[in-house]
């Protein structure tokens, strides 16, 4: 399903705090899902940075509703 909703707006959830690619400790990540690849799943997140999600951490994935 992370290769066929490439492009699409999700919501993650994780088990635990992890980092962005900024260095914010969250839980909750939204954004343009951009693919899985190597067990982690890439996000472009609204906020304008990126994140990468390791799979195993991964507690929730949704689509989100786009306006």
């Amino acid at each position: 399903d992370y290769e066929r909703f490439t492009g699409k707006l999700v919501k993650i959830r994780t088990f635990e705090l992890l980092p962005d690619d900024a260095g914010n400790m969250r839980k909750t990540f939204t954004g343009e899902l951009l693919g899985l690849g190597g067990g982690i799943v890439r996000l472009k997140l609204t906020e304008g940075q990126t994140a990468g999600i390791p799979l195993g951490k991964v507690a929730k994935a949704n689509l989100e509703v786009e306006f």
